[in-house]
């Protein structure tokens, strides 16, 4: 039952040692640089905005729960797209899997990912819509759908699909209509995903998400649009990052219920 409490009470300074083996090199290909390989073994977060699905950093074929978030973003052939990669000793967190899945059953949690707007020049909520329609768990296995809405775009319906053991977790987001832009059609159906993994190597958790679009690319607006998405990617990826950094000491609920809050 105190599992949990570890994590805080464990030196920042123990946890970089207890991170620092080396990655299973087969894990990653030629696109994961030197420097991003020694962040990552030294325990930092990686985030890669890489616009391209030839930048991809995993190797096909390693890890099935990695795979199915990869091969998510190939499939779109995603040209707005960002990694985000992580690594944390065991020790510090030995039920991962269990935080997540709690995380994310939590439609709540959706609505307070805060997203800063450069645009704007100012912090909102990522998703003002995050409403769970409907949820069917089979095994290890959940399937559902949902409503969002990340602004200025209209409300969205999405397919959620989480998967998890003990020691991995899989989650997908994907979208199962267009996205609209007031009245133009800015994404298409199945072509914006976003997911989750986590596998556990030895020892070590490794953390891999992405999120990619295959949308359009107007030449005046390449730029602040590509910055747009990946503040997005990065702003999802570290706010579930942190809320795993600030674990606190009591420990998750033996079940979830199911209501319309979670899935």
């Amino acid at each position: 039952m105190h599992e949990l409490k570890k994590f805080m009470r464990i030196p920042l300074v123990a946890l970089f040692l207890l991170a620092a083996a080396q990655l299973p090199a087969e894990l990653f290909n030629t696109q994961l640089t030197q420097d991003e390989r020694e962040r990552l073994e030294r325990g930092e977060i990686v985030i890669r905005h890489i616009n391209t699905v030839e930048k991809i950093c995993v190797e096909p074929g390693t890890s099935e729960e990695i795979d199915t978030i990869a091969d998510a973003m190939r499939s779109t052939n995603a040209n707005y797209l960002s990694e985000v990669l992580w690594t944390l000793p065991v020790s510090a967190n030995e039920r991962l899997t269990d935080l997540a899945e709690s995380f994310f059953r939590d439609m709540e949690t959706f609505r307070e990912i805060p997203y800063y707007s450069e645009a704007l020049g100012k912090t909102g909520p990522l998703f003002s819509v995050a409403d769970l329609l409907e949820t069917e768990t089979d095994g290890a296995e959940t399937h559902s759908t949902a409503r969002f809405c990340m602004e200025p775009f209209e409300p969205y319906l999405a397919r959620l699909y989480m998967r998890k053991t003990e020691h991995t977790f899989v989650f997908l987001h994907t979208n199962t209509e267009k996205i609209k832009l007031a009245i133009v059609r800015a994404i298409n159906k199945d072509t914006m995903k976003a997911g989750i993994a986590i596998v556990r190597d030895g020892e070590r958790w490794i953390v891999y998400g992405a999120g990619g679009i295959r949308g359009p690319k107007p030449r005046l607006l390449r730029k602040s649009l590509e910055k747009a998405f990946n503040n997005r990617i990065k702003d999802f990826a570290t706010f579930y990052i942190q809320k795993v950094q600030e674990a606190e000491s009591s420990a998750l609920p033996a079940e979830h219920p199911q209501d319309d809050h979670g899935i």
